[in-house]
């Protein structure tokens, strides 16, 4: 009986790991240190624009604008421009862009900036977030802005200019439409 109790005491032993051997527990491995979570971007919300009609603001120029009109339908600009012999530069802008703010400020503000578009052509403004503005900006695909779209009676594209320019190279891009 002896030999089954030491042989069930050595099993216990075992089983607890009363037999290992006395050792010192490996130091502890140093990890390399991680960097920061990163966090994900998330994506920007759609953009939904009104389809509700905006009435028109003001058929009058915007303050320091070298504009006669604003926001006037494309066809009664084309019908004056008809009228008038002369061709019809329409100015897409939003009071939002920074660049449209430049080039009202620096450019359109010039005396003989003002004196050129209003003796060589008939010169209308259009806020793009407008209906009107959006339709006529549709209507030549101003996309961008500050953008100025030189047309013919007819109503056909002579010139695109995209961006702001400075008053001596809008003069010159203008004196290369209308002389």
């Amino acid at each position: 009986m002896s030999r089954s109790l030491s042989l069930l005491l050595l099993c216990v032993a075992l089983l607890i790991g009363g037999c290992q051997s006395p050792q010192a527990a490996p130091p502890p491995v140093a990890l390399p240190p991680q960097p920061a979570p990163r966090a994900v971007p998330r994506p920007a919300p759609p953009v939904v624009i009104s389809q509700a009609p905006v009435a028109v603001r003001s058929v009058t120029a915007a303050r320091g604008s070298a504009f006669e009109e604003r926001n006037v339908p494309v066809e009664t600009v084309l019908a004056r421009s008809a009228e008038t012999r002369r061709p019809a530069i329409l100015y897409f802008c939003a009071a939002w862009c920074g660049y449209c703010s430049k080039m009202n400020r620096e450019t359109l503000s010039r005396p003989e900036v003002k004196a050129r578009l209003a003796e060589r052509f008939v010169a209308v403004e259009y806020d793009v977030d407008t209906a009107v503005g959006r339709a006529a900006a549709q209507r030549y695909g101003a996309r961008g802005y500050p953008t100025m779209v030189i047309v013919d009676p007819s109503g056909s594209v002579k010139r695109t200019i995209v961006g702001a320019r400075d008053p001596q190279t809008f003069l010159s891009l203008l004196g290369e439409v209308a002389p």
